[in-house]
């Protein structure tokens, strides 16, 4: 892979099939899958803030769950949402699940992924990971992106069902989804549609990420609630919340019950 002048390269190496690449541009450290899609990226400067876009998108699930005790975090990358909660949020435990050892000796070396009793990193395939957990969480995030996109196999109904199994009563999931793809984003919607009892959503931007919010519980807060909610996470997070809530819209809720994010962005 060509870099462009003002890259600097820090680390190059083929794990398991997966070419794993460090790139320092300017004050941004970032990891990319041997092409030039950024998979994760951390200001050095700034280390508690979110720098990708989607990274940021995903934070609203915090809206729904806003003081988890629990996150299960299926995707690594340069771990940078889990030190983002980790840094700001002192009283949640969370469990990461990433297939490649190469990724997780990247995130503790070069991105600084925190070692903590609070944060365990598993190695192994998310999908099998689901299969022999028990543990329930407050909050999932399912963030398994190869070089080209979201895996395959982790977007499945199967891997969806399990998801809401693990969820603790009034547990929220968050998918990040490739919104390029419509075909395919548009299948991943109407699992999750078929799979959960709430659903909501938020672009990215055109033709990038799609963020998913879902939950198995009938009821979702309402607009008044998570306002309320934005001012307490505003206090604890250098992130603007009121300008996730905006972007929130509902993408699927029970019959009979008007969506909780109606008055959004009106």
């Amino acid at each position: 892979m060509k870099l462009f002048r003002n890259e600097t390269p820090v680390y190059d190496k083929t794990v398991d099939g997966v070419r794993i690449q460090v790139i320092d541009r300017g004050d941004e450290r970032e990891l990319r899958f041997g092409n030039h899609i950024t998979q994760s990226a951390r200001s050095r400067s700034a280390p508690d803030v979110l720098v990708l876009d989607y990274t940021r998108a995903m934070m609203a699930g915090l809206l729904f769950v806003p003081k988890p005790a629990s996150v299960l975090h299926l995707g690594l990358g340069g771990g940078t949402l889990p030190d983002c909660l980790h840094r700001h949020l002192p009283g949640v435990h969370q469990r990461v699940v990433e297939l490649n050892p190469g990724v997780v000796e990247v995130a503790y070396r070069y991105f600084e992924l925190p070692v903590s009793p609070r944060l365990e990193v598993v190695n192994e395939d998310g999908a099998e990971f689901l299969r022999r957990d028990t543990q329930r969480y407050a909050l999932i995030f399912l963030d398994a992106f190869h070089a080209d996109g979201a895996a395959p196999h982790m977007n499945t109904g199967t891997v969806f069902t399990m998801l809401r199994e693990r969820l603790e009563p009034g547990g929220w999931v968050v998918v990040n989804s490739w919104g390029s793809d419509k075909e395919n984003l548009a299948r991943v919607r109407e699992i999750l549609t078929d799979t959960f009892a709430q659903l909501h959503y938020l672009s990215v931007r055109a033709d990038s990420n799609v963020i998913f919010i879902a939950s198995a519980q009938a009821h979702a807060p309402s607009l008044a609630q998570l306002r309320r909610r934005v001012a307490w996470l505003a206090q604890r997070f250098p992130l603007d919340f009121g300008a996730l809530l905006e972007r929130v819209r509902p993408a699927w809720s029970p019959p009979g019950r008007p969506p909780a994010l109606s008055g959004a962005g009106a």
